[in-house]
Formats: C-alpha cells, structure tokens, sequence
C-alpha cells in the first residue's frame, strides 16, 4: 500500500533495525524511552575547568561552568563547550605534568585489578578491555538509577 511504502522509502535504516527486533514500523508503534541527554551540567568547575577533585577537569555538557546562570545546566553553547575543552586541556596538562608516568600507572596499578604497567603502550590486552567496559556499564547503571530527570532533591 502506498502509505507504507512511502514510509519504508523514507525510513530504510530505522525499518531495517525495528524489524530486527519484531517492529513493522509501517504497523508498530516504535518504543521510545528518555535518552540521557538529559543529565547534563551537574560538575561545577572553575574558570580552567577544573574541579574540586584534583587532577578532574571537565567540560561540555557534564560541566556546570555557572557561564550562563541558573538553570541553564543543559543548554551549554558549542562556544561554551570549545573553549572550556581547551582550557580543561590546558589545565589538564599542566596538572599532569608534575608527575612522572611511572607515579600515576603505580597509583592505577594500586587502585586496579588490571596493571597499567603491563599494558603495552601500543596494544591493550582482552583483560583490560573487558574491565574497563565492566567498570562503563556500572557507571551507567549509577547514572541511570541514581542522576535522572526525576529528583527528589534540587
């Protein structure tokens, strides 16, 4: 029928993925769910980008610069983002430049399962992958439990 061929014609990559899970989209409401874009601004930093944990910058849309006031947590302009990303980088930088590499893969190797040490610097093993999207998921499942749009505190 012609609407839905005009639908399939327009849609091809979204019908293609939604048939792979059991979605005819031309039928089938499409299941849509809050996306995280959301859980924006919450690190406040200063001027450089750095935050009141030492050696942890940040920038675009997890920073709250305070650039535009309140309640603009999620609204950071590119500008905003570019030239906080150059300062976080900057700052960042020169942070780390007072340590040795050696003194922060002990700190990781103390703090880790995985020693940073005995990953190539040119290749990172199975191990260390597998930990570090273990360690992703779980931030994740925190955020996502733990920071959404529903807050019982402001």
């Amino acid at each position: 029928d012609q609407p839905s061929s005009e639908i399939l014609d327009h849609f091809p990559n979204i019908a293609a993925t939604c048939k792979v899970f059991g979605i005819d989209i031309t039928k089938d409401p499409i299941p849509v769910v809050p996306a995280a874009h959301y859980m924006c601004g919450g690190v406040k930093t200063g001027l450089d980008a750095q935050t009141n944990v030492p050696g942890l910058f940040a920038c675009g849309e997890v920073a709250y610069t305070g650039l535009h006031g309140a309640n603009r947590l999620a609204s950071n302009s590119l500008l905003e983002g570019l030239v906080f990303a150059h300062r976080a980088v900057s700052s960042a930088l020169e942070y780390s430049a007072a340590f040795e590499k050696d003194t922060v893969a002990r700190a990781w190797d103390s703090a880790m399962d995985v020693p940073l040490l005995s990953v190539s610097t040119s290749t990172v093993g199975e191990d260390f992958q597998a930990l570090l999207y273990e360690k992703k998921l779980e931030v994740q499942n925190v955020m996502w439990q733990n920071v959404g749009i529903v807050r019982t505190v402001a």
